[in-house]
C-alpha cells in the first residue's frame, strides 16, 4: 500500500471503517493531506492491488466536522473487492475485524 497522489472525484464511499486517526496516521507514517474535495477536510490517497482508494473524514449537515483526532473515517473507491484487506492490512492483524458489508441500495 502506498500513499500517492490522485484524483478521487471519481470514487465513492464504500463503507466507514473502524479506524482510529492515531492508527492510520501509525501506518502511513504520517498526517492527511487537505482534501479538495469540498465536505472533506482531510485524506490519505492510496493505491492498494493496483486500485486508488481514499480513507477521509466527511461533514455533518451544517458542515461541521468532528475533532481531528476523533473523527470518523470513511473508505472511499470503486469497488468493495479489498475493503476487507486494507482495513486488515492498518490494523493490528492479530485483532478480529468485523466484516464490512456492501452498501444495501434501496
Amino acid at each position: 500500500m502506498e500513499l500517492i497522489e490522485s484524483d478521487i472525484s471519481n470514487t465513492w464511499y464504500l463503507c466507514d471503517i473502524p479506524l482510529t486517526t492515531v492508527q492510520i496516521e501509525k501506518f502511513f507514517k504520517c498526517k492527511p493531506k487537505e482534501s479538495t474535495e469540498p465536505h472533506s477536510r482531510y485524506n490519505w490517497i492510496f493505491r492498494y492491488k493496483e486500485c486508488v482508494y481514499a480513507i477521509y473524514d466527511w461533514s455533518y449537515m451544517d458542515d461541521t466536522f468532528d475533532e481531528y483526532l476523533v473523527t470518523e473515517w470513511y473508505l472511499a473507491g470503486k469497488s468493495m473487492k479489498n475493503v476487507n484487506e486494507i482495513i486488515q492490512v492498518i490494523m493490528d492483524r492479530k485483532k478480529r475485524v468485523p466484516k464490512i458489508l456492501p452498501i444495501m441500495e434501496w
